[in-house]
């Protein structure tokens, strides 16, 4: 199997379990190693998750990244 650097891990066809399990492993071993690093746009407290959701449909402050939620 061929590992890129640049992963996009959107499923648009029917995945076998095994295969969920496979990308699953192989995302936590990217972030246990640490060559696997989310990138984080905004985050939220949990009080703000109105604004956080505003900004997952318009995109108000061109996020790049994750959303997160702190709770």
């Amino acid at each position: 199997m061929r590992y890129v650097m640049n992963m996009n891990l959107v499923s648009l066809h029917v995945t076998l379990q095994e295969e969920y399990t496979e990308m699953g492993e192989f995302m936590s071993k990217g972030q246990a190693d640490g060559w696997l690093r989310p990138v984080i746009g905004q985050q939220y407290s949990l009080e703000g998750a109105a604004d956080a959701h505003v900004e997952v449909l318009e995109h108000r402050t061109s996020t790049r990244g994750k959303i997160v939620l702190n709770i």
